[in-house]
């Protein structure tokens, strides 16, 4: 719960008409809200990853040989 409370009181710096309370009430705010919580590392990895995945997508990847088997791939996992 250390942690949820660190991120609803980093959350009052910004938003302070966000009704916090103890307890449960304040994990629901955060899930409501849709956040999530990761390590900085894998979101670096995650924008990395993405800017990559931009930069096929803009050299036309989806005309490539093996596209449509990589799609079918990510549908099956």
């Amino acid at each position: 719960m250390t942690t949820i409370k660190n991120l609803i009181a980093y959350l009052e710096q910004w938003d302070t008409s966000l009704p916090l309370n103890d307890g449960e009430f304040q994990l629901a705010m955060l899930e409501e809200m849709d956040f999530i919580v990761i390590k900085s590392r894998e979101y670096k990895t995650l924008q990395e990853e993405s800017r990559f995945l931009g930069a096929l997508e803009e050299c036309g990847v989806d005309n490539w040989n093996g596209y449509s088997d990589a799609c079918a791939l990510c549908k099956e996992e």
